[in-house]
Formats: C-alpha cells, sequence, structure tokens
C-alpha cells in the first residue's frame, strides 16, 4: 500500500472510530430515555446518518480482494451501516409513538 493510501486510509478509520463513539453513546441516550425530547431525538438521528454515510464510503465493491486489515474494515463498515439503520428505525418509531400520544 503506497504511503498516500495507507494515510486516507487511517484518516478515514479515525473518523469512523470518532463516529462510532458518538453512536454508541447516542444509541444508550435512546436506550435509556424512550421518550426523550424532539431536539435530542434530531441530533441523534443526525450523528446516525452521519455514521451511516461515512461508514457507507468504507464499502467495498464486490470482487474486493484487499487486505486482511482491509477486509476486517470493511466488514466493520457493513455492520455499522446495519446497526445505523436499526437506530434510525428505533428513531422513527420512537417519534412515531410520541404524535400518538399528543
Amino acid at each position: 500500500m503506497d504511503p498516500l493510501t495507507a494515510i486516507s486510509l487511517a484518516t478515514s478509520i479515525v473518523q469512523f472510530v470518532d463516529l462510532g463513539t458518538k453512536l454508541i453513546h447516542g444509541a444508550r441516550e435512546i436506550y435509556s430515555s424512550a421518550y426523550c425530547a424532539p431536539e435530542e431525538n434530531e441530533g441523534q438521528e443526525t450523528v446516525v446518518s452521519e455514521m451511516r454515510s461515512l461508514s457507507s464510503k468504507l464499502l467495498p465493491p464486490s470482487h474486493f480482494q484487499g487486505s486482511k486489515d482491509e477486509r476486517a474494515l470493511c466488514r466493520l463498515a457493513a455492520e455499522c451501516n446495519t446497526i445505523s439503520d436499526q437506530i434510525l428505525a428505533l428513531l422513527e418509531k420512537v417519534q412515531a409513538q410520541r404524535h400518538h400520544q399528543v
């Protein structure tokens, strides 16, 4: 791997980990308070959407034959996409429940 590609990959990983941390924090907040304020949900939705967007950029083409570490990163990105979709669905469900209660 050439140096520029390695630096780019390292930068992507750092961003991925940073947003992952925010995602986990947001998920804990959602879990601890299913009826949180709408502003909090919007913030959490933004973080999750950003995480999904970043992880989508790390998904490889179907014929990808990278190194062991690159394949591991791609699996992590795919899992992040799945979890992001689940959290976004949960946020939509909480928002729908709130509208029915009002």
